[in-house]
């Protein structure tokens, strides 16, 4: 049994919005921040129930202040989760023709052939 929700109901309302933005075709991004421990799994937990209830796909990716984690690896994660639930179709609605996400998604090729490959980066430091 889960354990029930308090002292966060205002960061539970404010991100509430944020899913019915997102759901009205507006979209957006949210932030969480903090020390370990003080409850942004959780909270995140909570928003997730919230957006599956309300008909959203919910992806995840986690980072951690660790050194050595390659870039981008959180979107890395999430959207491998997406590329094994997706159909092909879906994909390509979802990405039309970009071909930057294959420098995080070399797989993705296999489920796109015909995209193109990715513009040479003139500066790898600033990539």
């Amino acid at each position: 049994m889960t354990e029930p929700f308090v002292g966060r109901e205002s960061e539970l309302d404010r991100l509430e919005a944020a899913v019915d933005e997102v759901r009205s075709g507006r979209g957006g991004v949210v932030l969480m921040a903090g020390e370990p421990g003080i409850g942004k799994t959780r909270l995140a937990r909570e928003l997730e129930a919230l957006a599956v209830e309300r008909g959203a796909r919910v992806l995840w990716g986690r980072a951690h202040e660790a050194g050595g984690v390659l870039a981008y690896w959180p979107w890395t994660q999430a959207l491998r989760t997406l590329i094994a639930d997706a159909s092909d179709d879906e994909l390509r609605g979802w990405l039309g023709g970009s071909s930057e996400v294959l420098r995080i998604l070399p797989e993705l090729r296999e489920h796109m052939p015909e995209l193109a490959e990715p513009e040479p980066i003139a500066d790898p430091e600033s990539a």
